[in-house]
């Protein structure tokens, strides 16, 4: 005889044991499945194992999606200070750091509360437990876990997205998606490195390991931010800001004298007699090897000149590209290296106050499946908690 609940969860990740959590608090049945044996691993490991969890600056514009309004209902819902406050009470160490950024101290404590509180509602847990497939019927769905037949009366999907496939990630929900035809976001790596242009006229190779302060630009978007260069291309925090709202054949802007006017400091260091070398100039500003790289723009036979004959017409070359070295990256760091997932459960599917599906009644989709993605710095997590509760409380209401 199958075994019924009110809600089937599948994935035990941040959003998954969120809805679950809130939805068995106002009594209802709830079973939370996930493959891995281990629940909330993107959780415990996310933030390098600090969990950044929430930012003082949650908004609808720092998230990405073809509709940017539809994760405005349950932002609204959900602000930094009610996660605090809950860490608080369950007497759990967090930070405020740069930009708004709230850490714990410990990304396993987080993960450990999860499932706890979770537990304590009576929700049940099957990990390690494979969903072989979920049908809709009549009065609700049928969940074939393992080999054993489960009755939901709703099922909410929260496998989270395709970045970490060393974690376990996969495409399964978007394939649950598409079974009841769902329209669906092409997912792409995102927050993730960028790599160097093809066809360049400057020459990155050698560079590996020089980080400096830049502002990165795309589109209307600026983030000031280090970049790094590594043997493949361009990482560090903004270039992975940047890839959130990369997509093919888009040019990237990176500045690497952000606070500066690259030509009126090098016309009023020639105005001051500089006898340097141009390298020696920048390096004044850039890392050496940097520094070096950009002199090589230089005409050969004016390499070695002293910065007072240097001409006008060289300068404006030069300043042009330190403050706006423009590029079109050929490729992302792909889905080993990404930290989420952009795309996914096409928003136009979803009612954004519920997370319910339009045209299957009673189906759920929450967190990094669908097309919503945020920024770094704690707005995927904040977003996960987010939706997880408006589905839970959906569930919950019996609406």
């Amino acid at each position: 005889m199958k075994k019924n609940y009110d809600l089937i969860v599948i994935g035990a990740g941040a959003s998954g044991l969120t809805s679950g959590f809130v939805a068995a608090k106002a009594g209802k049945s709830v079973l939370v499945a996930d493959k891995s044996p281990y629940p909330a691993v993107k959780v415990a490991i996310s933030g390098g194992g600090k969990c950044n969890f929430s930012n003082r600056n949650i908004h609808a514009s720092r998230y990405f999606s073809s509709n940017p309004h539809f994760c405005k209902s349950a932002l609204a819902r959900l602000h930094p200070q009610d996660i605090t406050q809950v860490l608080d009470k369950a007497k759990i160490k967090w930070e405020e750091r740069e930009k708004g950024k709230l850490f714990a101290f410990s990304g396993t404590e987080i993960r450990d509360f999860l499932v706890s509180r979770a537990i304590d509602c009576n929700v049940e847990m099957q990990l390690g437990a494979e969903v072989k497939s979920v049908h809709k019927h009549q009065n609700g769905f049928d969940v074939l876990i393992n080999d054993s037949l489960f009755f939901a009366s709703n099922v909410l999907i929260a496998t989270g997205g395709m970045s970490y496939p060393s974690a376990g990630a996969t495409d399964f929900g978007l394939r649950l998606a598409e079974q009841f035809t769902l329209k669906i976001v092409k997912p792409r790596p995102a927050l993730v490195s960028l790599s160097f242009c093809k066809n360049d006229d400057m020459d990155w190779t050698g560079l590996s390991g020089i980080s400096l302060p830049t502002r990165i630009s795309i589109g209307r978007k600026d983030f000031e931010e280090d970049t790094l260069f590594t043997h493949q291309g361009f990482s560090g925090l903004g270039i992975f800001q940047a890839s959130l709202y990369w997509e093919e054949e888009m040019p990237v802007s990176i500045n690497f004298m952000p606070d500066i006017n690259a030509l009126e400091w090098l016309k009023s260091r020639r105005q001051a007699k500089e006898k340097k070398q141009i390298a020696t100039v920048l390096a004044e500003k850039l890392p050496q090897r940097l520094a070096q790289r950009f002199a090589g723009l230089l005409p050969d036979e004016k390499r070695n000149l002293p910065l007072t004959e240097i001409s006008d017409k060289i300068l404006i070359n030069l300043a042009a590209k330190l403050n706006v070295y423009s590029f079109i990256p050929s490729e992302t760091g792909g889905w080993d290296k990404a930290e989420v997932t952009k795309g996914g459960v096409d928003t136009t599917e979803l009612f954004s106050t519920t997370m319910a599906c339009r045209r299957v009644p009673n189906l759920y989709f929450t967190g990094e499946v669908m097309d919503v993605t945020g920024e770094l710095g704690g707005f995927n997590l904040h977003w996960a908690w987010a939706s997880g509760m408006a589905a839970g409380y959906t569930v919950a209401a019996g609406i």
